[in-house]
């Protein structure tokens, strides 16, 4: 039975350059274990970043357009089902069901795609959707460019080295988190971890100062800060606000103690 076209569509053709079978054999092989290493790289890089990657943000970027246009289509704005429940618009969510059943026979489900455009069933991407590690790269790449514009190299990996340090620290603390679920619960348990690494030291023995603990939260309160102004939400409350320790001889006697600050 001759193969339908859309099975011939789908498969991939690899010129392996030899007439020997048993090398075709070999390279097929090759190939094989080339792939299948190429796509668990693909799923570490998504597990290592919450499931997130760039593929992945495309796709969801395709199926907000796609949504939308459904969505018009049926005379409607398109409304994730998150938005909708905060409106508890009860006569808006009936009239799009009854409009979706209206288009199908009593008994024939429509698609999802249907019910997902109408009922909201696809989250919009949005700024708070990128992870720490991704915003920071971002951030260094062109969010900050002014800070590094007239810095020699050596000043640039300087610069960036610290920064860097300071943003592996969190995800060492609270994880990787994405930048739209951080709270000020997030950002009250990295000072209590900067607490107890000021009071107890940390894995090596060594206990950092108040001075090095607040340069570390400030640098996460800045890249939240700079990061939600360049997506447009500059009121944005930042819940690292007003944290940091205060760094007089008291502390240095007594332990760390903490100063709010504007």
């Amino acid at each position: 039975m001759c193969p339908r076209n859309s099975d011939i569509s789908n498969r991939v053709r690899v010129a392996l350059n030899t007439h020997s079978l048993e090398l075709a054999r070999a390279k097929r092989d090759a190939l094989v274990i080339t792939d299948d290493n190429y796509w668990q790289a693909l799923a570490l890089k998504a597990e290592a970043k919450g499931g997130i990657t760039d593929a992945t943000r495309a796709v969801q970027e395709h199926l907000d357009k796609a949504a939308s246009s459904r969505a018009l289509a049926y005379g409607f704005d398109y409304k994730p089902i998150s938005q909708r429940r905060e409106e508890r618009a009860l006569e808006e969510a009936l009239a799009r069901t009854e409009k979706l059943a209206k288009n199908y026979a009593p008994g024939t489900p429509p698609p999802i795609s249907e019910t997902a455009a109408l009922l909201g069933g696809v989250e919009r991407p949005n700024a708070g959707s990128m992870t720490v590690a991704e915003v920071f790269e971002l951030y260094v790449a062109e969010i900050a460019f002014d800070a590094q514009r007239k810095k020699s190299p050596a000043q640039r990996n300087s610069w960036e080295k610290a920064k860097r340090t300071s943003i592996n620290y969190f995800v060492q603390a609270i994880g990787n988190k994405k930048m739209g679920v951080i709270e000020r619960r997030h950002a009250l348990e990295y000072r209590n971890w900067w607490t107890d690494r000021i009071k107890n030291g940390d894995d090596c023995g060594d206990r950092p100062t108040p001075y090095t603990a607040n340069r570390r939260i400030g640098n996460m309160r800045s890249l939240y800060r700079e990061y939600f102004s360049y997506k447009g939400e500059e009121d944005r409350s930042n819940p690292f606000r007003r944290i940091s320790f205060k760094e007089d001889r008291s502390t240095k006697r007594n332990g760390p103690r903490l100063r709010q600050t504007g």
